[in-house]
């Protein structure tokens, strides 16, 4: 009996990584259009936030985390540079950042910044009425 044995293939994504995957502990923070014109994948991403500045960006993380207070929790993968994480409730990696929105029953949105499938691990863990 033959059987044929499937090649393992790296999926796109991760050998789009290349693109961010830096050593540098202070790279700059780029305007996002900038960010898109590298050639990933992007999700989509409304046009308002383009052309905006990393400082009118952060400006207005800032304001969005202060008018939803509790009811929002960021968690930022130990991997995100530091305009990302300095918003993070709680840093570390995928399997932690899943038990944490696990404990999170009160927060009615949870932004995970990482790579989608750890926003789909935290998603199955979370209580229905969240929105991850």
């Amino acid at each position: 009996m033959a059987t044929r044995t499937r090649q393992p293939s790296v999926p796109i994504t991760e050998l789009e990584h290349a693109a961010f995957c830096k050593t540098e502990d202070e790279l700059p923070a780029k305007s996002l259009a900038e960010e898109l014109s590298v050639n990933v994948r992007w999700q989509k991403i409304s046009n308002e936030y383009l052309h905006l500045t990393a400082e009118e960006l952060d400006q207005r993380i800032h304001i969005a985390k202060e008018k939803l207070g509790k009811s929002v929790t960021v968690l930022g993968h130990h991997y995100q540079r530091e305009e990302v994480i300095k918003y993070a409730d709680f840093q570390g990696d995928s399997f932690l950042l899943s038990q944490e929105a696990a404990r999170l029953p009160d927060a009615d949105y949870i932004v995970f910044c990482g790579v989608h499938f750890m926003a789909e691990t935290a998603c199955i863990l979370c209580s229905p009425h969240q929105k991850v």
